[in-house]
């Protein structure tokens, strides 16, 4: 899936009343997972987190928190056994800072190539415009790659 697939699933998921309990599978299926991913998942025979959470092995460990525990439910993951077992991906450290700056109104990363900052920048955009109340944000990047992959389809 391409980042507009990507952030047209999570639109419609977003618009879902929130239930911790199906959002790490909604989530994994809003990025392309097969229906069989959430599935096996969901009924344990292949999630294997250790913290209540989901956990796709080579992929992403998934543990909902409540508001404001962001950060200490990332650092339970990073220690997490499992996490490091499953070698399980989570944001660099630049894009968790710049996550944690995702409610300024001008944010700017300045970090080495190809170290994520247009899928910082990607996330953070979604955030404004589903948790922010924003009509439009405006991601400025130097690549027409990957200016055309954050492209709106409508």
């Amino acid at each position: 899936m391409n980042s507009v697939e990507i952030e047209e699933a999570i639109s419609l998921q977003a618009e879902q009343p929130f239930d911790a309990d199906d959002f790490p599978f909604d989530f994994l299926q809003a990025f392309g997972n097969k229906d069989t991913t959430p599935k096996r998942l969901r009924s344990g025979t292949s999630n294997k987190s250790d913290l209540g959470g989901v956990l796709q092995s080579n992929n992403i460990h998934i543990l909902t928190c409540k508001a404001g525990s962001v950060s200490t439910a990332l650092a339970t993951l990073k220690s997490s056994r499992a996490t490091t077992q499953a070698k399980a991906k989570f944001m660099r450290k630049m894009q968790e800072r710049a996550y944690e700056m995702r409610g300024e109104q001008y944010l700017l990363i300045k970090s080495p190539p190809a170290s994520g900052k247009s899928r910082a920048l990607m996330f953070i955009a979604l955030d404004k415009l589903h948790n922010q109340g924003l009509k439009q944000a405006i991601v400025v990047v130097p690549e027409k790659s990957i200016g055309s992959s954050l492209t709106m389809s409508h």
